[in-house]
């Protein structure tokens, strides 16, 4: 027994015991006392009460996770801002989060008064939950506690619910945007797994609004916890294997190539002058971020975030190094930043920014650019063109990457190349730019 572990890590403060560092130590000391003096029965009876005191570990800890969560979505929101997938994310986030909440205030109670305690309903002796509120009407405290362990189940899977509603929707949604068969198939598991972890929110709810007139004790039955565990285990294997199969970029590239898994162009000479073509944007594609700086002001006499304008950033690969390209006159107002400064929003004004950067030979160039509030207001379309040399790329339909926005407010802060959008800037309106070496 000494080799047995001495630290309990789940341990729920503010309940009764020992100190916390010998707590499980205690216990199976304890416990193997009772079954030496009084059997098996009353050690099991003695771990049943320890898991009901202390059994509060494992809510805490996805209370923990789930509130962690959500801590890292708004910091997402804060740096990248917020576009649908995001706004999902943060709803179902909040809404998984407040049930796993509810359920360390809910659960306690549960266990306390729904199945453990009984009384008479016309001489047949009925526990708690076997009967709807209003089968209590003669037993004042036994139908107000059955009131309200309803109503507390019924706010907790609500919120249950509400987040694996709103993330299966939000899985059905990148369904299109799956790059095979193997993680379209995934994402469907996985969308699966939420659907039924939602539906079986939604009949909780349901079964305790209904506990008014019927027997609500199934809501919280052993078979429910299982069902979530069997869907969890489902969904977090689906969501390992679908991010296994998502291919983008390069790796999409050589997928859908002519020696890839799903060959994606003709073998003729145009399939594979497209497929060249194809291969080189890959290669050469730049990111571009657009984000907004406000100050704080007034509107009157109230308080406001007053526009300031836009820092626009395009990042380029190493490989064009003293390139020579053509970027929309709407960016000619920047300099050289340093590489690691794409992905961390910037917030201040011109005046407050440092100097020129000097890149590694592996270093991304990053172009940034002033966009002052009567250049691009909020609710404006933004639109930015950058062409390439022809000897390197020769797109057919004017600039070889177009990022466009029809309100430069609208969604989040990162922009991607848009496809046969009704934007195409005349050559004439884009400015040189050389990509320093």
């Amino acid at each position: 027994m000494t080799r047995e572990p001495k630290q309990f890590i789940a341990h729920q403060a503010g309940s009764s015991g020992g100190p916390s560092e010998t707590l499980g130590f205690d216990e199976l000391r304890e416990q193997n006392r009772l079954k030496l003096q009084e059997g098996a029965a009353a050690a099991q009876a003695r771990m049943r009460g320890w898991m009901n005191r202390y059994g509060g570990g494992l809510p805490l800890l996805i209370a923990g996770l789930n509130l962690l969560n959500v801590g890292n979505t708004l910091a997402t929101i804060e740096r990248d801002g917020m576009d649908s997938n995001a706004r999902h994310s943060l709803i179902s986030g909040l809404g998984y989060t407040t049930n796993a909440v509810m359920a360390l205030w809910v659960m306690p109670y549960w266990n306390k008064h729904a199945l453990s305690h009984v009384a008479k309903i016309e001489d047949v002796t009925t526990r708690l939950a076997n009967a709807g509120v209003k089968r209590w009407s003669g037993n004042v405290a036994f139908a107000r506690t059955a009131a309200k362990l309803t109503t507390r189940a019924a706010g907790m899977a609500v919120f249950g619910a509400i987040g694996a509603g709103i993330e299966t929707w939000q899985i059905y949604g990148q369904l299109e945007d799956a790059t095979s068969t193997e993680e379209n198939l995934s994402l469907k598991a996985k969308m699966a797994s939420s659907g039924v972890m939602g539906a079986l929110s939604g009949a909780q709810f349901a079964g305790a609004l209904l506990g008014r007139w019927f027997a609500f004790a199934w809501i919280m039955a052993p078979w429910t916890v299982w069902v979530f565990a069997i869907a969890g285990v489902v969904y977090l294997f689906s969501s390992f294997i679908a991010g296994h199969y998502h291919r983008e970029g390069i790796r999409l590239w050589l997928y859908r190539s002519g020696w890839g898994n799903s060959p994606h162009w003709s073998s003729d000479d145009e399939g594979q002058a497209d497929e060249w073509r194809a291969l080189l944007k890959t290669l050469y594609q730049p990111s571009a971020r657009l984000e907004p700086v406000t100050t704080l002001g007034y509107r009157g006499r109230a308080p406001a975030q007053v526009h300031q304008g836009y820092w626009l950033k395009v990042a380029l690969p190493s490989m064009l190094a003293g390139e020579k390209l053509k970027l929309s006159h709407n960016a000619s107002q920047g300099f050289w930043a340093s590489a690691s400064s794409f992905e961390d929003r910037t917030e201040r004004l011109p005046d407050e920014l440092p100097g020129l950067a000097d890149y590694g030979p592996q270093e991304t160039r990053v172009w940034q650019a002033w966009l002052p509030a009567d250049v691009q207001a909020p609710e404006a379309e933004f639109a930015l063109s950058i062409d390439y040399p022809a000897a390197l790329l020769n797109s057919p339909n004017g600039a070889d990457f177009v990022f466009y926005k029809p309100e430069a407010d609208a969604g989040g802060f990162t922009l991607e190349p848009a496809e046969n959008t009704p934007v195409r800037q005349a050559m004439g309106r884009l400015f040189n730019l050389t990509v320093p070496a």
